[in-house]
């Protein structure tokens, strides 16, 4: 993608950086809906039927969505790192009986 870019609009200034930005925003905006429901169904499903939830305020609900939605960040990250130094899918081999 990126020699597409530059082999077509390098004639235009500006515009090869323009498209970068918005594959960077497109992504990061799908990221950002994906941790937010995953934060959300957190709270939700595991954490909003406890005693200590049920004590806190509005604005402490949305402070703890946000952290777990941090977290979220943070542990996707982490996979990312993992998965760099796995190497390639083929050299994955399965350790037990594979049935196929």
């Amino acid at each position: 993608m990126p020699y597409f870019v530059m082999d077509t609009l390098s004639v235009y200034p500006g515009i090869p950086g323009l498209f970068v930005a918005c594959v960077f925003s497109a992504s990061l905006s799908t990221l950002s809906s994906g941790f937010n429901a995953l934060a959300t169904v957190t709270w939700d499903d595991f954490i909003r039927h406890t005693s200590f939830a049920k004590t806190l305020g509005d604005a402490h609900v949305k402070t703890i969505c946000k952290c777990i939605a941090a977290s979220y960040g943070i542990i996707s990250i982490g996979m990312a790192f993992l998965a760099g130094t796995v190497g390639s899918v083929l050299k994955v081999r399965c350790h037990t009986k594979c049935i196929i």
